[in-house]
């Protein structure tokens, strides 16, 4: 194992959806969003919010926006992503009031 980056962030601190939207979100993210409930959204923006954040934990060295990093899902519904070649393992969980994240770069 190479780094490790973990976050965790309220729900509720999601207030402004456009914004968080229009600030984190890739271009596919974005699609994959709208499909959602108004709820969902939240949940949805607080789970980027927590595994984008665990990314840049993980990768201190690279100059990453959150708009750089776009998840996705592989067959298993884990979520994926690529990074400059690095290998990274994600996961994301939610409860009510949380969502938190972790992000592995393996070497």
């Amino acid at each position: 194992m190479h780094s490790v980056g973990i976050d965790i962030i309220e729900i509720k601190r999601v207030k402004n959806i456009t914004e968080f939207v229009e600030r984190i979100l890739s271009k596919n993210e974005i699609m994959l969003f709208n499909e959602y409930s108004l709820q969902r959204q939240q949940e949805f923006l607080a789970g980027r919010w927590a595994l984008k954040e665990a990314i840049f934990k993980a990768l201190p060295q690279e100059n990453l926006t959150f708009k750089d990093i776009d998840i996705s899902y592989n067959k298993f519904l884990q979520p994926v992503t690529n990074i400059n070649n690095y290998q990274l393992l994600l996961s994301l969980s939610h409860s009510q009031t949380n969502a938190i994240a972790i992000a592995i770069v393996v070497s």
